[in-house]
């Protein structure tokens, strides 16, 4: 379980695994952020709370990443865990799934966290969310 990379054209694609959709979204945001910089640099000093709905998981992952996205872009803050909790939205015929997190991370430190590619965007191009034998798997693109 966890994510790994995938070269596409101009682009960084993640893979990620995980045994249920909680944790698929924690590994998301460790592969997100090991995009950014190396991950085991990034202490957990700083905490911020997210919560979102979306349509669906897919869309829930993409919104997820792009709040880590804006918190680095505006606040210079990177993520290197989070707690995950993620539930239907009550009386939602739609399917919409509501998302309540905490990410534990730090200020960006130059010295300690090269900026290994500069994320200007995560896009829905190729994304997925799937479930296959008991494992979850989802898909991502990010724009460089």
């Amino acid at each position: 379980m966890g994510w790994s990379f995938l070269d596409h054209t101009g682009d960084l694609g993640l893979e990620i695994e995980a045994p249920d959709p909680a944790t698929l979204f924690t590994e998301a945001l460790c592969g997100f952020t090991d995009c950014l910089t190396p991950i085991e640099s990034v202490g957990k000093e700083t905490t911020r709370r997210v919560k979102l709905t979306a349509a669906g998981l897919d869309l829930l992952l993409v919104d997820w990443l792009q709040e880590a996205l804006f918190l680095f872009d505006t606040e210079s803050l990177v993520f290197s865990a989070a707690e995950v909790e993620l539930d239907r939205v009550a009386g939602d015929a739609a399917g919409e799934v509501g998302l309540c997190s905490r990410l534990y991370g730090e200020p960006l430190d130059p010295a300690r966290h090269p900026v290994k590619a500069p994320v200007k965007a995560v896009t829905y191009h190729a994304l997925k969310v799937t479930r296959e034998d008991g494992v979850w798997r989802a898909r991502v693109v990010l724009d460089l």
